[in-house]
């Protein structure tokens, strides 16, 4: 046990020594060895027309590192920063780069790591450009320690660390949940450290933030630094595009943490039931600022418990199952779905709780030993009521558990019993949301359009057929897209390197089909389990589209709008696993599978997060 903390601690140290090396030297490689100048103050000249106003720097022939505008503005005003660089064998080649004078800032900071021969600034002429004013534009070409990257790169080089570890004890299966675990963390990490403290990079997390710190209120007042709906709709979504280096980023966090305490009216010391995704993200932040942490570290603390929620019940998920270990494992490590528990988002809530009902669910439909004594039957309700509670369209899966074999329970009395009470339990967690829709307390979309849950609703029993071919149009013909694209999709965060995107889905696809056909054995059950399990995940896939249709979708459209990729992650494991062929005899080593099924996904997923979080937003 000594000799495994020295190695830990040793390990830590050299990790943190060559992210520190790595960062110094070679991201400010330059600033020490070629020191370039840094220019300050530079002149310029203005041209204007009608529509437009250009601004050109004196700036020729000379090395930028990055490119800084101090400014004066009292709203946001996009612009382009044009500018022609020598590129490969001294050809002159153009860029454009799109950006935005953002009011909450005095300013912006541009990377550009290139020798220029000109460069302007070009946005439209209108009254809000007319109270623009410059201060200064400067060229900064100073050595710079970028923390944020190098815990990135530490984090990178500790992952690496703990392959080898992994690697060294074997690769073993029975410790699949702890390899994911510890992959999980790192990997989730780096997204949780590049990301700036702000909404709109992941799937509805300005609404998910709100819930957060809303969990026990249903009114809140918020001042700059905790913003509510309105202010997450006007400044960051309008910071997503405007943050695009490390110095923004911090000016963004500056102003956030500027903020004064929110004012909010308690009207419940319990939060509703379609809130308790979100405790784990609200315990998180509340401990961060009982702490008087600033409100950007917050921030991020909450966005780490939910991704230590999601490791610890998934990883629980994983150790339990007895039979596709490796389905699930790959599956939670995608990294669609590592960027969703890294982020304010119920979705990792919805897939932990319906892998360890699952979990449970197939041991007892597989191992006869197993029993459906009080502890499963309290696992199994809580962790579906987790999913359903959160979204309500998965209740029917717990009607799988009407056909575990009789011999399981210690009677026929505790069999009947427990039947009524999964009957029981899966019309409660339905009623969460049909009962709402019932009562027109649900009246569709919540950010407003045509959408209206009961006139929809109307529109599609009073036309069956003609709904049933909209269906099967838009349902049928998109399921495979929407499932491999939901592997590495990150919301409204760009991936510039979406060339690379169609080799990783293959990547991706070779290495799960790998684990589907040799990642096997003892996979024994029963054709009949088999064929209702499969049957009842498709038809919560068609649930998926119904309930989008008539919440989401303008009433009458001849399409269904607001069918996300993530919304089906959770069905992924239990479809591979209960489609999984039972004859095939693999020769391949478990530990090459084992390997294969941790290593793949998450160096992918770092690839992904470095290039399009990291370096989009923290260079």
């Amino acid at each position: 046990m000594k000799k495994v903390l020295v190695r830990i601690l040793v390990s830590i140290v050299c990790c943190v020594a060559l992210s520190a090396i790595i960062e110094s030297l070679g991201f400010n490689f330059n600033a020490v060895f070629k020191k370039p100048e840094s220019f300050e103050n530079l002149s310029y000249s203005k041209i204007v027309t009608e529509d437009t106003d250009i601004i050109n720097i004196d700036l020729t022939d000379k090395y930028i590192n990055k490119f800084v505008i101090d400014y004066e503005t009292s709203s946001d005003i996009e612009y382009e920063l044009k500018y022609s660089y020598y590129g490969m064998y001294g050809n002159i080649e153009e860029a454009t780069f799109t950006d935005i004078f953002d009011d909450s800032f005095n300013k912006a900071v541009t990377n550009i790591d290139k020798t220029v021969s000109d460069i302007s600034i070009e946005y439209k002429r209108n009254s809000k450009s007319d109270k623009l004013g410059f201060n200064n534009i400067s060229v900064d070409n100073a050595f710079h320690f970028n923390l944020t990257r190098a815990v990135c790169i530490f984090l990178v080089f500790s992952l690496l660390v703990a392959f080898f570890f992994f690697y060294k004890d074997g690769f073993r299966s029975e410790k699949l949940h702890i390899y994911f675990a510890i992959t999980c963390s790192l990997v989730g990490a780096i997204a949780i450290v590049a990301q700036p403290s702000a909404t709109f990079y992941s799937w509805d997390d300005q609404i998910h933030f709100q819930n957060t710190i809303d969990i026990f209120t249903n009114e809140s007042t918020y001042s700059i630094g905790e913003f509510n709906s309105t202010d997450a709709n006007v400044e960051n979504s309008a910071g997503k595009d405007s943050i695009d280096s490390i110095e923004e980023q911090h000016a963004q966090n500056q102003y956030f943490n500027s903020g004064l305490s929110p004012l909010t009216k308690t009207t419940s010391w319990l939060p509703s039931y379609g809130k308790i995704a979100y405790v784990p993200m609200s315990i998180g932040y509340h401990l961060a600022k009982l702490v008087n942490l600033p409100f950007s570290a917050c921030f991020k603390i909450g966005k780490l418990f939910n991704l230590i929620f999601y490791i610890l019940l998934v990883a629980y998920a994983i150790k339990t199952i007895k039979i596709g270990k490796g389905l699930l494992t790959i599956v939670a490590l995608l990294p669609t779905s590592i960027f969703l528990a890294s982020n304010y988002s119920y979705d990792p809530a919805v897939f932990a709780g319906i892998s360890i009902f699952f979990a449970h669910l197939t041991n007892l439909y597989l191992d006869k030993n197993s029993k459906f004594n009080f502890k499963t039957a309290v696992i199994m309700f809580a962790a579906i009521s987790l999913a359903c509670l959160t979204k309500a369209v998965y209740a029917p899966i717990l009607l799988l558990a009407l056909f575990i074999p009789k011999s399981r329970f210690e009677s026929s009395k505790q069999s009947l019993l427990a039947k009524i009470g999964i009957v029981g339990m899966t019309l409660i967690l339905s009623a969460t949301f049909v009962l709402p829709a019932i009562s027109g307390s649900t009246s569709g979309d919540p950010r407003g359009g045509n959408t209206s849950l009961d006139k929809q609703l109307s529109l599609v029993l009073s036309h069956p057929t003609d709904y049933a071919k909209l269906l099967g149009d838009k349902a049928v013909a998109e399921f495979g897209t929407k499932f491999t694209n939901g592997f590495f999709g990150f919301a409204y965060i760009e991936n510039p390197a979406k060339e690379s995107s169609a080799n990783f889905l293959y990547i991706l696809l070779f290495t799960i089909f790998f684990i589907f056909f040799t990642d096997n054995k003892g996979n024994e059950l029963s054709k009949k389990h088999r064929a209702i399990t499969t049957c009842v995940n498709l038809g919560i896939v068609v649930l998926i589209w119904t309930a989008l249709y008539l919440t989401f979708t303008p009433v009458g459209s001849n399409t269904i709008e607001g069918v996300q990729n993530r919304y089906f992650l959770p069905l992924l494991a239990p479809l591979l696993i209960y489609l999984q062929p039972k004859n095939i005899v693999s020769k391949i080593s478990p530990k090459v599978q084992t390997g294969a099924t941790i290593i793949v996904p998450a160096l992918i997923a770092v690839i992904m997060f470095l290039s399009s979080i990291l370096a989009a937003y923290s260079y």
